[in-house]
């Protein structure tokens, strides 16, 4: 084993060596002197809230901080909404020292080489403390006094468009309604920045829930579009009545809670029973027509006309939007007419029956309009409130032509059990029921006049004996009846 000399010296570094080290200790040292300098000094290009700090101690902005808080007030705007909080009003307080040390930590004096160079605008930092259900009940009370004026959001949605006769996507609307939760989120961040004003930015308002982005609406658009694709005539007994096509059926599309464009079958039955039935209907309605003798006659009342069975309709029309068809519907009903209403709703032929009750004369024309048979007649016993019931009838199914003979038999009276009258007439044209009609009357010597207001019949019309033979021979069931005056 080779032994190494007592005391023999250790090798010196090379000179570039010892130069690097040197060179490496002094920047580690200025580099540590930095962080201590700008651990308690704002680095340059630096603001805290809009006030410059550069190079400013943190003993000298804590003071600037503490005599800018004695006398704090915040300033909140919004739509309908004004705001002043007081400082004593939420308790607030404010540790300047750990605001200042907060302000600080956020130039990262670790990083100082390179944030030297850099600009900083604080607004992070935090040093407030306050009660905060105290600021929440102040700005609640101010969100609702202000949304008390506000506007609702409106949702984005489906709408028919004239332009392109079709369903499209409506944009939403921003309302004017604050979000009461956010605003005190937007209150408290300035708070904690002792801010001086803070205005409420347009996500602090209540959005709307569905956007014109949403999926759901488009499908809805094209669903909706696909019940366009129908066209439904309406024939009413072989007679034009009208068309449903897409100028309609928009009426009827509507949005589910999944936004899902359904048909609403209740909105067209509910136009079956009633604009479609106030148009068709006619039984009882008030129509007019001109008498071939030029008197203009207005009634009320009656059964005759049509009566269309909405129900059974609007099944129809469900089926034929739901499925996209182009065809023809014949109009279900419970009860026909000769005709369709006219301007003035005259829904009968030129064959009827007058009976005017103010002239007490009664008159038949014939299909041609002509007027084929007249009488004087007595109706209802108007001192007894026997009055003849106004409206358009018809001959109905009692009237038994090739035996019109039948006994008018009256009320019965409750002392004795027997009815009031037991009157045969040889014939009986019925046109309420089997209880009111024209007849002979071989018991009275006269008609016309104002005999009905002392000594009428009980409801009928009387006619002289060969009169109403006359007229029993003109008219069949189905004669339409109409009674003024």
């Amino acid at each position: 084993m080779a032994n190494h000399p007592t005391g023999a010296k250790v090798p010196k570094l090379p000179k570039g060596a010892r130069i690097a080290l040197i060179v490496a200790g002094a920047v580690a040292a200025l580099y540590l002197v930095g962080v201590v300098v700008f651990s308690n000094v704002f680095m340059p290009n630096t603001r805290i809230l809009g006030r410059n700090v550069s190079l400013r101690t943190a003993a000298d902005v804590q003071s600037g901080l503490t005599d800018r808080t004695d006398a704090y007030t915040l300033h909140v705007t919004g739509e309908n909404l004004d705001l002043t909080i007081k400082s004593s009003e939420v308790g607030l307080t404010f540790d300047a020292a750990a605001y200042v040390r907060d302000a600080i930590s956020e130039t990262h004096p670790w990083l100082w080489p390179a944030e030297v160079f850099l600009s900083h605008d604080l607004t992070h930092a935090r040093g407030s403390s306050y009660d905060r259900d105290k600021v929440t009940t102040l700005v609640n009370s101010a969100v609702d006094a202000a949304n008390a004026k506000g506007t609702d959001a409106v949702d984005a949605t489906i709408a028919y468009d004239s332009a392109s006769t079709s369903f499209v996507v409506t944009e939403e609307k921003a309302g004017t309604k604050i979000d009461g939760q956010k605003a005190v989120a937007t209150v408290e961040g300035a708070l904690d920045t002792l801010e001086r004003s803070v205005s409420l930015p347009a996500d602090d308002y209540v959005q709307a829930k569905v956007t014109k982005d949403a999926p759901e609406l488009a499908k809805a658009a094209e669903e909706a579009n696909s019940f366009l694709t129908a066209k439904l005539s309406l024939n009413l007994d072989g007679k034009d009545a009208g068309t449903i096509d897409a100028s309609k059926i928009i009426d009827w599309v509507t949005l589910d809670g999944n936004l899902k464009a359904t048909l609403n079958e209740d909105a067209i039955k509910e136009w079956g029973s009633g604009e479609l039935s106030r148009s068709l209907d006619t039984v009882g309605t008030e129509r007019s027509y001109t008498r071939p003798d030029g008197k203009v006659v207005t009634v009320v009342g009656g059964t005759y006309g049509w009566n269309v069975d909405s129900g059974s309709l609007a099944d129809l029309i469900v089926a034929g939007v739901k499925e996209g068809k182009t065809a023809t519907i014949d109009i279900p009903t419970h009860q026909t007419a000769q005709a369709l209403p006219d301007a003035s709703g005259r829904d009968w032929g030129n064959s009827y029956v007058d009976v005017d009750l103010a002239e007490q004369h009664a008159r038949f024309y014939d299909a041609n309009g002509s007027l084929a048979w007249e009488a004087d007649i007595v109706s209802g016993d108007a001192s007894k409130n026997y009055q003849t019931p106004t409206g358009v009838y018809f001959i109905d199914d009692y009237f038994n032509k090739s035996n019109p003979e039948s006994t008018l038999i009256g009320k019965k009276d409750p002392e004795t059990g027997k009815p009031e009258y037991e009157t045969p007439v040889s014939y009986w044209m019925p046109f309420v029921g089997n209880s009111i009609g024209l007849h002979d009357a071989s018991w009275r010597g006269s008609f016309g006049g104002s005999i009905y207001q002392s000594n009428g019949s009980h409801g009928c019309v009387n006619l002289p004996p060969d009169k109403a033979a006359e007229l029993c021979s003109l008219i069949d069931r189905g004669t339409v009846v109409a009674v003024h005056g």
